[in-house]
């Protein structure tokens, strides 16, 4: 799946958008919640081509999968995501887990394995999702610098002192069991796009339970984790 956003200006292969509310029939009663849309076994490719020796984005294509402006109500599963990560802007109730995310880092305007935009949320869930990132986020390329700069994930408007406070990160959306990969060492010392914040500081404010890092998977077993969730298993 990709390149479905050219004609509409959206930010990736997937856009979604909440503006109006709709009634519905859910559970036989009229409802204005809609019933959970399901993303699954998708292999889904942000908009990249070589430029100049480099991958470049083609334009409004940040993302592979982009939740924007308060769209809710997705579950996102057994995914295979290359060169674009799940971004979640507003909006509550969406799922993000047992996807295979695979250097959404390479394009020049690429992010991180998640990308959190925007405050109080409620019901957002990134879990057990498998992402390699291709550059060690503490040796960042030259022109990994600012919004894309080479970061594990991007909590954006989190990142302000008011959201962290006490023994939680208020408005974060729930993160845990994830599994992280790239070159380098850096372990839980990586960086977060969110001042001097690590995956070990956001561990001791109790996210991110369970999740790790490790070297890089390589392509072989990225390969055989893409095909088993395309194929319908675990893919971990």
């Amino acid at each position: 799946m990709f390149a479905w956003s050219r004609e509409t200006g959206g930010h990736a292969a997937f856009n979604a958008w909440d503006r109006t509310p709709y009634l519905t029939i859910v559970d036989e009663a009229p409802s204005s919640y809609p019933m959970w849309s399901h993303i699954s076994r998708n292999y889904i490719i942000a908009e990249d081509f070589p430029s100049g020796g480099k991958i470049k984005s083609t334009p409004n294509s940040d993302w592979g999968i982009d939740f924007d402006d308060g769209s809710s109500f997705y579950d996102v599963a057994q995914n295979v995501l290359l060169y674009g990560n799940v971004k979640t802007h507003g909006g509550g109730s969406k799922r993000v887990h047992h996807n295979l995310i695979i250097h959404p880092d390479v394009p020049v305007d690429g992010h991180g394995c998640y990308t959190a935009q925007s405050s109080c949320v409620e019901d957002v869930f990134f879990f057990e999702n498998v992402c390699e990132l291709a550059t060690d986020p503490l040796h960042p390329r030259p022109d990994q610098t600012g919004q894309h700069a080479a970061v594990l994930y991007d909590l954006n408007a989190h990142c302000g002192s008011s959201h962290f406070h006490g023994a939680e990160w208020l408005g974060l959306p729930q993160l845990r069991a994830n599994r992280y990969s790239f070159p380098g060492s850096a372990g839980t010392a990586v960086g977060i796009n969110c001042g001097n914040a690590t995956l070990a500081s956001v561990q001791a404010h109790g996210s991110e339970a369970g999740s790790s890092v490790s070297a890089p998977i390589g392509t072989a077993g990225l390969m055989a984790q893409a095909r088993a969730l395309l194929a319908g298993g675990a893919g971990q």
